[in-house]
């Protein structure tokens, strides 16, 4: 009798709601605002910028460590400078390509709404992906210039321009696909990109190797800055178009 009885009263309590309290809501936002303010006290930006190493995959560290591993094979094995500058340019992009997911997974995965959530905006946090990823990127391709003028016998200037052209080039493609392509396709659409890239450069040193001559240098140049320009112009549009994301979220939730 006794255990039929706590059943019953177990089973009418479990269906009856917590009475609401008036001052719940308020004690709740209050409580809140503390622990805010505690993690704010804490966590500086600063702090937060070096923290978002450890968030982005290590497979892209090791794709670009296989990429630049590669190409120093390649200056070591080859011996026509030509042919070795070519080889580089046309795989250049492929840095590009190995990080270009870890920019566009709020997009890929639609994690901004709990970007939003933190104490950093989502535009903070794109920056942040974008000059970890920059630099890494520049480290990567520094350190392959430095061993490509050491091995070449082309000067260390044209090296720089014809390594960075096609990169630039593919930042800006990227950049370009993920401010008009905000969708789960548009890491295919970047890697198709790259990858034309790669191969319409490869086939043009092919079939006219005098672009890699000292008179085509000013060509080089010319589309260096062009490229520089464009990168810029994406990523400023980018932070920009993460601003406007945010406010039409907090719009929708008014």
């Amino acid at each position: 009798m006794k255990n039929d009885i706590e059943t019953r009263l177990r089973e009418v309590y479990r269906n009856v709601p917590p009475a609401p309290r008036a001052d719940g809501m308020a004690n709740t936002i209050i409580q809140g605002n503390k622990i805010l303010q505690a993690t704010e006290s804490q966590v500086s930006f600063l702090q937060f910028f070096f923290r978002q190493f450890g968030f982005i995959r290590k497979k892209v560290w090791f794709y670009q460590i296989g990429i630049l591993l590669i190409c120093c094979i390649g200056l070591f094995f080859l011996y026509d400078s030509s042919e070795t500058i070519a080889i580089l340019s046309a795989a250049s992009p492929l840095i590009v390509l190995s990080s270009i997911s870890e920019i566009s997974r709020s997009y890929v995965y639609e994690t901004m709404e709990i970007e939003l959530s933190t104490r950093f905006s989502f535009k903070q946090l794109m920056i942040t992906r974008i000059c970890i990823i920059g630099l890494m990127d520049i480290l990567f391709l520094t350190i392959l210039m430095v061993i490509s003028g050491l091995q070449l016998s082309i000067g260390i200037f044209s090296v720089i321009i014809y390594i960075c052209v096609p990169f630039l080039l593919t930042c800006f493609g990227c950049l370009w696909v993920l401010n008009h392509f905000k969708q789960k396709d548009c890491n295919y659409y970047c890697v198709a990109l790259g990858l034309f890239i790669s191969f319409v450069l490869g086939m043009i040193s092919y079939r006219y190797p005098s672009i890699y001559e000292v008179s085509a240098i000013w060509c080089w140049v010319i589309l260096f800055i062009i490229a520089f320009i464009g990168v810029m112009l994406e990523v400023f549009k980018m932070i920009r178009n993460c601003k406007n994301k945010m406010n039409e979220h907090y719009l929708c939730n008014i």
